[in-house]
């Protein structure tokens, strides 16, 4: 796998040019979908303390933060099975993020699941064995009900002790999203990320078996 330092440099030359080159040959601008460089930083060291041997991106369109995810393993002296999950990288990105990680020797540590996260993930939960991932970052469709939908099923394949960082709280969906998960998902926040004044990311930790709660049980999260 690539080095930590190419992959940095990679990373912020890509920043710094302010576009990626899609395949058709025509240019995809960065911001604003895309993490900004401190916040991919912060996830690079997140990811750098776990250690994770098998991690889940939903959400992946340019692919900077999928380099910081993989920068981060390769500063941990380990090197990840990555899957990502996104529908739109090729209609909607026009394979930008593709020509990026195509650029690093990466992408046969990749797995593409180019469908939408609900019927993904659902399957994944419903597999014997299904799949289990250490760390899963969620940066995808920002609708109240999407955002939900994709922590808890993401939440259903995290292994015991896993960490799943959620993106973009400074959105009341998101909030809401978090409200509801730490209220009732037994998901735990062990770390936010805050810059110009607003939490951006949230880390998350399983803290106990949501499936056990009484069948009558609800926290009000509003």
């Amino acid at each position: 796998m690539n080095t930590a330092d190419e992959l940095r440099t990679i990373r912020h030359d890509a920043y710094e040019a302010g576009t990626l080159d899609r395949a058709d040959g025509s240019k995809q601008e960065i911001f604003p979908h895309t993490l900004h460089p401190e916040d991919c930083d912060y996830v690079r060291d997140r990811v750098a303390e776990l250690s994770p041997a098998r991690t889940l991106e939903i959400g992946c369109a340019t692919g900077l933060s999928t380099l910081a995810l993989f920068e981060g393993c390769a500063s941990a002296g380990c090197t990840p099975e990555h899957t990502i999950i996104d529908p739109y990288l090729r209609a909607g990105w026009g394979s930008a993020s593709l020509v990026l990680l195509e650029r690093t020797d990466l992408m046969e540590h990749i797995t593409l699941d180019e469908r939408e996260s609900i019927v993904a993930l659902g399957q994944y939960v419903g597999q014997d064995p299904k799949p289990s991932f250490d760390f899963a970052f969620i940066d995808g469709c920002h609708w109240f009900e999407c955002a939900l939908t994709d922590l808890w099923l993401t939440s259903r394949v995290l292994s015991p002790g896993g960490v799943i960082a959620i993106d973009d709280l400074w959105m009341p969906a998101i909030q809401r999203t978090l409200e509801y998960a730490t209220g009732n998902l037994g998901l735990e926040v062990i770390a936010m990320r805050s810059r110009g004044g607003k939490d951006r990311i949230a880390f998350l930790k399983v803290a106990n078996d949501a499936s056990k709660r009484d069948w009558q049980f609800f926290k009000d999260f509003e």
